[in-house]
């Protein structure tokens, strides 16, 4: 499975400024635009939420989501 990616590689990608374009997203209540900064403070709540619940170095998550970032 080459394509997993940890949190760590999406809150770093290679040289790309926080307020660069990461996401645009289009539903029924318009336009939703994510920069990369944006992505790495929703990545870190994620990770400080499962911390908090218990989660340490190794362990296996699997996550359930629609796809789209306001969804």
């Amino acid at each position: 499975m080459d394509d997993l990616r940890t949190l760590q590689t999406l809150m770093n990608p290679p040289r790309v400024a926080r307020e660069s374009q990461c996401i645009v997203s289009f539903d029924e209540h318009g336009i939703t635009r994510l920069s990369y900064g944006d992505m790495a403070d929703r990545i870190r709540q994620l990770a400080s939420g499962l911390v908090q619940a218990g989660l340490r170095s190794g362990d296996y998550v699997t996550i359930l989501a629609k796809t789209a970032p306001n969804g």
